[in-house]
């Protein structure tokens, strides 16, 4: 296979995701739709079935007074959580993601900010949020809500009846961003299905997946269950992190969306795995056999790396990595694995992909190829500048910082990077991010966070600035969390002293702190910068 340029794949672009669902319903009526697993019972609904369950849905919806309304969802990934978003769409309703995680009083700031009348959330978010019932808005429980119409008749005429706005604001995701408070990007089904099919344009997305990330992250939800459904693939609903690898496993999916947290996790796994058996010297060694020999045109990475297939299931061909940067190293080893990750770029305000590696088209180091409907340029100071289809229309009752984000009609993504020939990004840090030295020269905290975080005993590190310096915190390996506590820190110590014999003065680290607790995150299991707790 020669990596180089070729067409984009043919796809349709529809204009509503009711014309999706009834045309999956006509065309593959029996085809699984969503797979999960309850009590321990496989669970399995059709695609006319989950047609059906949309109407019921919908039309339960109206009788409660929930069209043309701000509704929000908040609980683990499930069945129940699909069928409430699309049925909330079907009529009008904008639809408001929140991460069940958060604290109660966040929570409610939000609701009351994106002016929520109604709440659906979980049996397990409604005893974290004992007090959620005593505010304005109407809560509603999911699974409750779910029983109380599946066993309805469906009516046929109110079904028909339904034609949601493509253009209307169908969806506020609150962006749980690394810093500042969060604010509502309004999004449009036109937005999420350009996005959609340009992703689709890019890649052949042609076969079942795991749900793994959580809906209220927009790459979970536009990806891995409303992408996955337009190509016609079974998705498997994963409820909890705590479960992926065995949900994984027993898929045996040719493809995953995943963000890095997860790939850095399975991949530390399969080290220690192979260490524990004594086996690492021999699969390093089987590595650079596969890869010497896929050089003269022999591919015998599956068969040799059975063993590292089977923790996937045994067919996983793709790993679509987005959310935040992935680290070359872990590209490479599943590569000599068999399985191939494509990394992407992506951005709430952008619906959220906005490029992506291709099949047969990879960049090393590159954050993809940007989709065929965008436009995109760099501005005098670096920083991406993008225009199209898929870009919000602003930020939820915030004019103010809804013109702050666009620059005479572009919109200002405050990632800094270049932007080549082929139409392939690289992004070379985050400008909001940028350590401002009292020297007057700005460094990019990303670029030596990919330096460090190769270091085997750091688990998390986030670099900043303090006081006109560079500063490094690492959360470290759990080999190292075991270890006496002034050990550890000459540990990084000393790893901070042999980076910067390696880097020019201004590069250099001054301060180093080692945390006892992991750094706090947001949907995207990125580093939340704004929250530095140095321990």
């Amino acid at each position: 296979m020669r990596n180089k340029a070729y067409p984009y794949n043919e796809t349709k672009h529809p204009q509503s995701f009711r014309e999706i669902v009834d045309e999956q319903a006509r065309l593959y009526p029996e085809r699984n739709a969503f797979v999960w697993t309850e009590k321990g019972v496989k669970q399995a609904v059709s695609r006319r079935e989950f047609q059906k369950d949309i109407a019921l849905a919908a039309k339960w919806l109206q009788e409660n007074g929930l069209e043309k309304k701000h509704v929000a969802l908040a609980g683990e990934n499930s069945y129940a959580w699909i069928l409430l978003f699309l049925a909330g769409v079907f009529l009008n309703n904008t639809m408001v993601p929140i991460d069940p995680n958060l604290p109660e009083d966040e929570i409610v700031s939000l609701l009351k900010r994106a002016d929520v009348d109604a709440f659906f959330l979980d049996a397990r978010t409604r005893r974290h949020l004992p007090e959620i019932g005593s505010h304005s808005f109407q809560v509603l429980d999911m699974q409750k809500s779910l029983q109380a119409f599946l066993n309805r008749e469906p009516d046929g005429a109110f079904y028909e009846s339904l034609h949601p706005d493509p253009n209307a604001v169908c969806l506020i995701y609150y962006t749980s961003g690394t810093t500042g408070l969060p604010k509502g990007v309004m999004l449009s089904q036109k937005n999420l299905l350009e996005d959609i099919a340009g992703s689709v344009e890019l890649f052949a997305f042609d076969s079942s997946t795991v749900s793994v990330l959580p809906y209220h992250h927009s790459f979970g939800l536009s990806t891995s269950v409303l992408m996955a459904f337009f190509r016609g693939g079974e998705i498997t609903i994963c409820p909890s992190l705590r479960r992926v690898q065995k949900v994984v496993q027993e898929a045996g999916v040719q493809t995953l969306i995943l963000v890095p947290v997860f790939i850095e996790t399975f991949h530390k796994r399969i080290w220690q795995t192979a260490k524990k058996q004594k086996k690492d010297r021999q699969l390093r060694m089987a590595m650079k056999l596969a890869e010497a020999l896929l050089k003269i045109g022999i591919d015998v990475r599956r068969p040799l790396m059975k063993s590292v297939q089977d923790v996937f299931g045994g067919h996983l061909e793709y790993i679509i990595s987005g959310g935040a940067p992935l680290d070359q190293r872990y590209i490479d080893d599943f590569h000599a694995w068999g399985i191939q990750i494509l990394q992407g770029y992506g951005i709430t305000e952008c619906s959220p992909v906005v490029g992506v590696n291709r099949n047969r088209f990879i960049k090393r180091h590159s954050a993809g190829m940007l989709l065929p409907s965008l436009e995109a340029k760099v501005s005098a100071n670096g920083e991406i500048l993008l225009k199209g289809p898929i870009v919000f229309s602003g930020y939820y009752k915030d004019p103010e910082r809804t013109e702050e984000a666009f620059e005479e009609g572009w919109f200002k993504t405050g990632d800094l990077g270049r932007i080549d020939e082929d139409r392939f990004l690289f992004i070379q840090g985050r400008k909001k991010n940028l350590i401002i030295l009292s020297s007057g020269e700005n460094v990019s905290p990303e670029a030596i966070e990919e330096i460090l975080q190769k270091d085997e005993g750091a688990e998390e590190v986030l670099v900043y600035g303090k006081d006109g310096r560079i500063a490094v915190s690492f959360y470290p390996a759990e080999s190292l969390r075991r270890q006496d506590p002034k050990t550890v820190k000459k540990y990084f110590e000393e790893l901070v002293q042999s980076y910067n014999k390696q880097q020019p003065s201004y590069r250099q680290i001054q301060d180093v702190q080692v945390r006892r607790e992991p750094f706090a995150k947001n949907g995207a299991m990125k580093i939340k910068r704004g929250a530095i707790n140095e321990q």
